[in-house]
């Protein structure tokens, strides 16, 4: 494979990487998430939706994010071998460190809400409290920040990876 192709499959893929992490903010938090018919629906009914849009979200995005990363740090195997400054061959790795750093983030900051959000869901059938609705949408709330941490780093490695393709 040449350099051009891998530094052009990191390239895309962090395009697709941002394009789906941003879709929940964008498109799926206003329409899903905070609109008048879907918040009149019942707490189980909208935790079926969030996991829904979750998982379709897990399924598409972690391998755009982990193709990303591993494209972007291939590069480093070329170091030496064309007339690719090493600068822009560390950019390449830094790219795919923003870009892996997607991983250990959600394991540690956003797994825990989930297991929270999906617990509730296993619930929601059997009680229904004032008490557990505000937690659920604490926890929306919450998983959207986080989230949004997930879609800065997205946004930074694919920016240095342009930056090193394009900024010289």
């Amino acid at each position: 494979m040449t350099f051009a192709t891998v530094v052009g499959l990191g390239l895309g893929m962090s395009g697709i990487s941002v394009g789906l992490m941003l879709s929940y903010p964008l498109i799926y938090n206003q329409t899903f998430l905070r609109s008048d018919t879907v918040s009149a629906l019942s707490k189980h009914h909208r935790l079926d939706v969030w996991s829904r849009g979750y998982e379709g979200g897990k399924a598409a995005n972690a391998p755009a994010t982990a193709l990303t990363a591993l494209a972007f740090f291939s590069t480093w195997a070329y170091r030496g071998r064309y007339v690719v400054a090493n600068r822009k061959i560390n950019l390449y790795v830094v790219a795919g460190v923003f870009s892996a750093l997607v991983v250990p983030f959600t394991v540690l900051a956003i797994k825990p809400v989930n297991d929270r959000l999906y617990a509730h869901l296993a619930n929601a059938k059997s009680t229904a409290s004032a008490a557990d609705d505000d937690e659920v949408e604490a926890l929306f709330a919450k998983w959207t920040r986080l989230h949004n941490v997930r879609v800065a780093l997205s946004l930074v490695s694919m920016a240095v990876g342009f930056y090193a393709t394009f900024g010289f």
